[in-house]
C-alpha cells in the first residue's frame, strides 16, 4: 500500500514560519557570539553556551512538534482506513449471505404454499452474519443502505418464521426484489470503500 506524504497549506505555512523564525534567531546568536567574542569579556563562554542551548531549545521543540502533528495525523488515517477494512470485511459476510438468501428465494419461485417450499424458507434462510455485523457496520455504511438491509432481513424473518397460512406469493416476489436492490447497493458501498482503502 502506497502511503502519500500530504502536505496542507497550513502546516507548510507553519514550517516556513519555523524555519523563518529559527535562522532570525541563529543570525542573532551568531552575531552577538562574534560581537562578543571581539570584546574579550569574562562572561563569554557562559552566554555562548546559554544562546547554545536556547537555539537548541527551539530547534528541537519546532522539530518535536512537526513530528508529533505527522505522528498524531497518521494514526487518525490509520485508524478511518482500519474503521473502513473492518466494514468492508462485514459487508462482504452479509452480501455473501443475501446473496445465498436470494437463491433460496428464487428456488421457491414461482412460490405455492406446500410443505416442500415452506421447509426450504424456513431451514435455509440465514440471518447469522447480519446478527453478527450489523452493530460493527461504521459511519461509513449510509443510513439509507442500513435501513435497506434492516428491512430485507425483517423480511426475510417473517418469510422464515410465518406459518405457512400467512406467506403469500406477492410477499415471496417483493422479498427477492428487495435482496437484489440491496446487493447492488452493497456492490455500490464497497466500491466506494475501497477507494477509500
Amino acid at each position: 500500500m502506497n502511503e502519500k506524504v500530504v502536505i496542507t497549506y497550513k502546516s507548510f505555512i507553519y514550517l516556513l514560519i519555523s524555519i523563518v523564525i529559527t535562522f532570525v534567531l541563529l543570525y542573532f546568536c551568531t552575531s552577538t557570539v562574534i560581537e562578543l567574542v571581539k570584546r574579550d569579556k569574562p562572561w563569554l563562554d557562559t552566554t555562548i553556551g546559554t544562546m547554545g542551548n536556547i537555539a537548541g531549545g527551539l530547534i528541537g521543540g519546532i522539530v518535536a512538534y512537526i513530528v508529533a502533528s505527522y505522528q498524531v495525523k497518521a494514526g487518525v488515517n490509520e485508524q478511518k482506513r482500519n474503521n473502513l477494512r473492518s466494514s468492508y470485511g462485514n459487508i462482504r459476510l452479509i452480501k455473501e449471505e443475501i446473496t445465498y438468501n436470494l437463491k433460496v428465494i428464487e428456488s421457491v419461485i414461482p412460490y405455492e404454499k406446500n410443505p416442500d417450499h415452506n421447509s426450504l424458507l424456513e431451514n435455509e434462510l440465514q440471518n447469522t452474519q447480519w446478527l453478527n455485523s450489523a452493530n460493527s457496520l461504521g459511519p461509513e455504511v449510509p443510513n439509507t443502505s442500513f435501513n435497506s438491509m434492516c428491512e430485507l432481513y425483517r423480511q426475510i424473518a417473517i418469510l422464515k418464521n410465518t406459518a405457512t397460512s400467512d406467506k403469500g406469493v406477492v410477499f415471496v416476489e417483493k422479498t427477492k426484489d428487495k435482496a437484489k436492490e440491496v446487493l447492488s447497493d452493497l456492490d455500490n458501498l464497497t466500491n466506494i470503500i475501497i477507494s477509500k482503502i
